[in-house]
């Protein structure tokens, strides 16, 4: 395995760096914060910042895949959300695109979804740019 292959390797190191990452965002710095229970195990939070993208988490703590309609908690949302961090066990991988009405969540799985490209894909957040930094060093 080269070096291009492991910085791309899904694990949960790398998801966690992603996370550490994405904290520095200022829509998670400053943003709104909403709280939402999408059924009895799956949970959802949404940060939302002025004139920036919105980021929608969400987990699945059940033992069963779940459906979840997003629109039915969070109205403004867009018909579509990108992926921006996916969870191991999700299936899922960054720039995926998930239909706002039906999330699909396999047991035990987790999603970063946004909005907005430009909140994750500039120079500064780019995931992609930060899993080459940490691996050349």
């Amino acid at each position: 395995m080269n070096e291009s292959q492991n910085n791309h390797l899904v694990t949960h190191l790398n998801i966690f760096k992603d996370l550490v990452q994405l904290r520095k965002n200022i829509v998670f710095q400053q943003g709104d914060l909403h709280l939402y229970v999408l059924s009895n195990w799956v949970f959802s939070f949404v940060r939302s910042y002025v004139d920036h993208g919105t980021f929608v988490i969400i987990i699945n703590f059940g033992s069963e895949i779940t459906i979840s309609n997003l629109h039915t908690h969070r109205p403004s949302l867009p018909k579509h959300l990108s992926v921006v961090i996916a969870s191991v066990n999700s299936k899922y991988v960054h720039g995926d695109v998930l239909a706002t009405n039906s999330v699909k969540l396999r047991p035990k799985a987790a999603v970063v979804l946004t909005t907005s490209e430009e909140d994750y894909d500039n120079q500064e957040y780019n995931i992609d740019n930060l899993k080459h930094e940490v691996f050349s060093l």
